[in-house]
């Protein structure tokens, strides 16, 4: 991703995306993740499981960013000002561990159902 990038807004953008290499790197500037950014329109236990690296920088996180995706790893202990997660962000069935910053000050419902 650029290194200018504040705002990843197009919902479905990686819709059925296939991430090869398990790492997906956000670099160091992004602030907003918007709605459905991540998400698929089905879970599918086919795709190869990853993990992303999340900026400091990162503010907030919405609705259904992650739903039935395969992020397997989340850690956000680095987004010192991270304050949102939105309603079912991380809905899936691929998520095993999940580590949250001290900033989190919004957990929308269903956030990890």
């Amino acid at each position: 991703f650029p290194s200018n990038l504040e705002e990843l807004n197009k919902p479905y953008i990686f819709n059925l995306c296939e991430f090869i290499g398990g790492k997906i790197d956000l670099g160091n500037s992004l602030k907003i993740l918007g709605n459905c950014v991540f998400a698929s329109d089905e879970y599918n236990s086919a795709f190869t499981k990853y993990q992303i690296i999340f900026p400091e920088t990162l503010q907030s996180i919405g609705p259904n960013c992650f739903l039935c995706s395969n992020i397997q790893t989340l850690d956000l202990s680095n987004c010192n000002e991270l304050t949102e997660i939105g309603i079912y962000c991380f809905k899936t069935k691929a998520l095993e561990k999940a580590i949250l910053p001290y900033s989190l000050t919004t957990l929308g419902e269903g956030a990890f159902s």
